[in-house]
């Protein structure tokens, strides 16, 4: 962590995007292509493949994958996380952790972890996504808008999203969602 957070920019750059991943399953080459394909959906009058690969250097340089291990990883990261982007506080950020809590074995840790996770939240302008299997009751208070996925056909890859009270269908696959 603490390579990590020195490594964020000083103030008054972009905003940065933090992955927190605690299953070891985030795949590097995915978001490449991802960013790659988006940016030339967006920048259909661009021809020149080298600034379009600037633009993807650009978003990488902002997005930053931390594995989380353990308890004391999880929250010391996240108090210096929390300290660096105080100063960066006109920045709005983006924070994801994927299986929330899941490599975390016991209550108190828990509680701990997501005490670290509500004070970043409160005490800096990031925007805090979370991703977790189970219902979390220490974080209930904190939710703003919940998407649920329930499979529409049990033989197929496609699902119902339920977002904000809002339905729709989406298919998934190994890449994410699809459509």
């Amino acid at each position: 962590w603490s390579k990590f957070v020195s490594t964020l920019p000083q103030p008054h750059s972009q905003p940065q995007v933090v992955l927190l991943d605690s299953l070891y399953t985030f795949s590097m080459p995915l978001l490449v292509r991802t960013i790659r394909s988006a940016l030339v959906l967006e920048m259909t009058h661009v021809q020149d493949t080298a600034v379009i690969d600037l633009e993807v250097e650009d978003c990488l340089k902002r997005i930053h994958l931390v594995f989380v291990t353990d308890v004391t990883v999880a929250v010391a990261g996240l108090e210096a996380l929390r300290i660096k982007l105080k100063s960066m506080d006109l920045i709005p950020n983006l924070l994801l952790w994927d299986e929330f809590l899941t490599t975390i074995p016991d209550t108190a840790s828990k509680v701990e972890v997501t005490r670290q996770l509500t004070r970043l939240w409160y005490g800096t302008n990031t925007f805090v996504m979370v991703a977790s299997p189970r219902r979390n009751s220490t974080l209930e208070k904190h939710i703003t808008c919940q998407i649920i996925f329930e499979p529409k056909d049990h033989e197929t890859h496609i699902y119902v999203a339920k977002v904000c009270g809002i339905k729709f269908i989406v298919t998934i696959g190994t890449a994410g969602i699809l459509s």
